[in-house]
């Protein structure tokens, strides 16, 4: 795919590749501008769930492995000025030893992670009532069902933990997050960094409260600008202004 990029080869700053979900990896690379504005994306996105300068992140997510999300939470934390323990994925009681270490009172995590994370916890002792983390925001995987209410990954992880949840949803060629605020009711746009379209099968809009194909146009992208790109994702949209 590198017939979509717009830019000389020596103006990348960034080479990324997609999680590869459906199949072979995707390129991506980021100019200097879009970098910025990855950092500009996920400060506004954290800022969406409220976290704010002085919070203190535990990021499970890796920052290597030329992955979009781990980079995106990485610079956004510091752009906003909060205090990121990057912990990356895995090891566990690593996880656990470095949340006692410097109580970190969010977390970035995949909620399967984090029930492991519990797991752990009360097999080795663990206060989960007595614990620094507050908020967690949950990525790779939902957390809600199409009526916005919480599926069982999520019910599972409340029941035994004390903790706000926040649902995300993301790509690598959009650039660009929708998180949740804390009234739960769907990941936000950034209007000034996207432009989404949500259509049928006739390539209509679907009507708010109705589910379609996600397509979507990148605003201010330099390297890789897509114009009505098929992300092939299906999702419900809402179109009503969020009281937040």
């Amino acid at each position: 795919n590198k017939q979509f990029l717009c830019i000389p080869e020596n103006e990348v700053r960034d080479y990324l590749t997609t999680s590869g979900t459906l199949g072979e990896p995707i390129s991506y690379y980021l100019s200097e501008n879009d970098v910025k504005r990855l950092s500009y994306n996920e400060r506004q996105s954290l800022q969406i769930c409220g976290i704010n300068k002085g919070d203190k992140i535990l990021l499970t997510t890796t920052i290597d492995k030329c992955f979009m999300a781990g980079l995106a939470y990485y610079l956004g934390s510091q752009e906003l000025g909060a205090g990121v323990i990057r912990t990356g994925p895995g090891n566990i009681k690593y996880q656990w030893d470095m949340i006692e270490r410097f109580a970190p009172n969010v977390i970035i995590v995949v909620p399967s992670f984090l029930l492991k994370m519990i797991d752990f916890a009360n097999e080795n002792s663990i206060d989960l009532s007595n614990i620094s983390l507050k908020k967690a925001v949950c990525i790779g995987e939902p957390i809600r069902t199409n009526d916005l209410e919480y599926n069982s990954l999520a019910k599972e992880i409340l029941s035994v933990m004390e903790i706000k949840l926040y649902s995300t949803y993301a790509s690598t060629e959009m650039m660009t997050a929708f998180t949740e605020c804390e009234f739960g009711v769907g990941g936000h746009l950034q209007e000034d960094l996207l432009y989404v379209e949500v259509l049928d099968f006739d390539d209509n809009e679907v009507e708010s409260g109705e589910s379609g194909e996600v397509v979507i146009s990148t605003l201010g992208v330099e390297s890789m600008p897509l114009l009505r790109y098929r992300t092939g994702d299906i999702c419900t949209v809402y179109r009503d202004t969020c009281n937040c």
